[in-house]
This record gives C-alpha cells, structure tokens and sequence, in this order.
C-alpha cells in the first residue's frame, strides 16, 4: 500500500467511524482506538488526519465543561466520498 493509499484509508476509516455513531458524539479516545484497530496505524498517523479531517470541515470537535473531546461527522463529510 502506498503512502497516499494508507493515508485515504485512514481518512476513510475515520469517517466511517464517525458515520457509525450516527448523532451520538464520539470521544476522541473511543475514536482513535477503533481507528488505531482498524487500520493497525500509529496514534500520531491517526492524529495528523484527524486534524486534517477538522481543518476540511468534515469533521468537528466537541469539548464539554470538563474538556473532555468528542467528534462529530458534519454533513460535508457525509457527502464526501474519498
């Protein structure tokens, strides 16, 4: 698998995720540890594509009162296909 495959896998993977959990916010821990999973990739791979995700607005971040971070899919990344 090349670079750029691994890496729209991974973006794909965590989409997916989020796709899943449907309405519910998904914490940032549930959701790098499935992708981790999956895609047998590093936390800090994971972590630059979720930040990528985020800085395309197909994905947001979510922090309560207590600074816990949840995720969300937005209806862009619904849309997209990658």
């Amino acid at each position: 698998m090349t670079t750029e495959e691994r890496i729209q896998f991974l973006r794909q993977t965590i989409l997916e995720q989020l796709k899943h959990a449907g309405a519910y916010l998904l914490p940032d821990s549930v959701l790098l540890a499935a992708v981790k999973m999956i895609t047998r990739e590093n936390g800090l791979n994971v972590r630059e594509q979720i930040n990528w995700l985020e800085s395309e607005k197909m994905i947001v971040q979510v922090e309560n009162e207590l600074r816990i971070v949840k995720w969300k899919i937005t209806d862009l990344g619904r849309t997209v296909e990658i």
